[in-house]
């Protein structure tokens, strides 16, 4: 369910769902008493539950580090500057250790959270020192 409102009733309705192995519920509104309710109800299914938040990037999913390898234009990363090439270290001072690990920590944010990333720039072939840096990150919103 992606951008679906999810109130108690239809996460009961969800809850008698049978052989789930996975459901994701990605700016659903769903609260968390509900949501925590659901999960009992299916102990063997995985639930990806995304507040809504939206950082505007993409990476390479399960191989570390977070490499960032696009920013969307005008997404709340590139008004933050982060770029191209950018590693996320860590975000409000919990490690990232790949991409998958990133969209896990900003889905549990909503739109207009504020989050604080660790970012590594540059380095590489060169054999330059890499750059290390912090930058507020105000989060957009999945339209």
């Amino acid at each position: 369910m992606h951008g679906v409102r999810l109130d108690e009733a239809s996460l009961a309705v969800l809850g008698r769902l049978r052989s789930v192995e996975q459901l994701q519920l990605y700016g659903t509104g769903a609260g968390d008493a509900a949501l925590a309710a659901l999960a009992e109800k299916l102990p063997d299914t995985k639930i990806d539950v995304r507040k809504g938040g939206k950082l505007g990037v993409a990476g390479q999913s399960v191989i570390g580090p977070c490499l960032i390898t696009h920013v969307q234009e005008g997404s709340a990363a590139a008004d933050a500057g982060i770029q191209i090439g950018d590693i996320v270290l860590h975000i409000d001072g919990q490690p990232v250790a790949n991409f998958e690990s990133l969209t896990e920590l900003v889905g549990r944010r909503g739109p207009g959270d504020t989050l604080e990333l660790d970012i590594e720039r540059g380095g590489g072939n060169r054999g330059d020192e890499p750059q290390r840096f912090k930058r507020t990150v105000k989060l957009g919103g999945w339209e």
